[in-house]
């Protein structure tokens, strides 16, 4: 099975989570090109802003 299903299907079964292809991306890509992933972390971190509440 290619990785992306496999991604694909383990995003799919976490709640709240994104799955965010980065073409030609590695599996490090943090290091590969850590402008790019950490804007797209940061981005997720926004987004998600104000959905936990504590407990």
């Amino acid at each position: 099975m290619p990785a992306a299903v496999l991604s694909r299907e383990l995003a799919d079964g976490i709640p709240d989570a994104e799955l965010v292809v980065f073409p030609g991306g590695s599996h490090l890509f943090g290091m590969q090109d850590p402008v790019t992933f950490n804007q797209a972390r940061l981005e997720w971190l926004a987004s998600r802003q104000g959905s936990v509440q504590d407990g």
